[in-house]
């Protein structure tokens, strides 16, 4: 049995169970999740809660207080991993990088579906908004609340995504949805020469995100382009999305302010880093 110690939002669980789950089917055992830094429900003790369980493949047991035994060894990706990770352990860490689990990419992009698939409501709006965009529909993503002032992250500025935005434009005349923790600041200060609305964010999870985290992924996903931000959030829906042909997935080169961070592993080399 491998147990997998959940932290951070949704895209780090993402990750961290991707990484589990490759773990588990190269050893031939099973796999729980550990959410002690993640409780399922909200508390003024912790910023984040579990959230995978808002998946329709995510069935594994939920446990507490298992004691990690082996920790990630810096951010870029351990080609060695297989020689580290046995049964009966609990691995910590991030895990940030496909090479993880790129050879179960079709199994993971089937868990990673919403259990929930709206027909009615504003979801349901948004995705008809973008089937209807078809080739044109690029999605862009805004991450601001724990970023501003954050001195390890830091936000992305508007030249970032103008100069993303242009490469999409190259090849389409780009319909932009923005998805953001911030959507009134996004509405009132953003300003792009294409045509472009602020989706998503449908319901509260927590009082720190806003919106329901699956339905959101599933909107990006669904979109042709993707202009990301330093976020594994926003890493997730271009990801899941990219089973189309004539993609452009741009991703900025300065993930984090420190510049010393290996982040060569985190953006596949398909991928546009700018």
């Amino acid at each position: 049995m491998i147990t997998v110690k959940l932290q951070g939002g949704m895209g780090n669980q993402m990750f961290m169970y991707a990484m589990g789950y490759a773990q588990s089917k190269r050893l031939g055992v099973g796999m729980q999740l550990d959410i002690s830094r993640v409780p399922d429900v909200e508390s003024t003790d912790f910023r984040r809660v579990y959230m995978l369980g808002r998946w329709v493949g995510v069935r594994e047991k939920i446990v507490t207080g298992v004691a990690p035994t082996l920790y990630e060894s810096g951010f870029a990706y351990n080609p060695k991993i297989d020689e580290r990770v046995h049964d009966n352990m609990c691995i910590e860490g991030y895990w940030q990088s496909e090479k993880y689990f790129k050879n179960h990419s079709t199994d993971i992009r089937h868990i990673f579906l919403p259990k929930t698939r709206p027909t009615s409501g504003q979801v349901a709006r948004d995705m008809w908004d973008i089937w209807e965009a078809g080739e044109r529909s690029t999605f862009l993503t805004v991450r601001r609340t724990d970023y501003i002032g954050n001195t390890f992250h830091g936000e992305m500025d508007m030249n970032y995504y103008l100069d993303a935005l242009e490469l999409v434009a190259q090849r389409v005349n780009p319909k932009v949805f923005v998805f953001s923790d911030d959507p009134a600041w996004v509405q009132d200060n953003f300003k792009l020469p294409y045509e472009w609305k602020v989706i998503g964010g449908d319901r509260p999870t927590t009082t720190t995100h806003n919106g329901q985290e699956e339905h959101d992924l599933m909107l990006m996903s669904s979109c042709q382009h993707a202009v990301l931000a330093n976020s594994s959030f926003s890493w997730w829906g271009a990801w899941l999305g990219e089973t189309k042909q004539d993609q452009v997935i741009v991703a900025p080169k300065r993930w984090f302010l420190d510049k010393s961070m290996d982040t060569s592993d985190l953006i596949p080399e398909r991928w546009i880093r700018i």
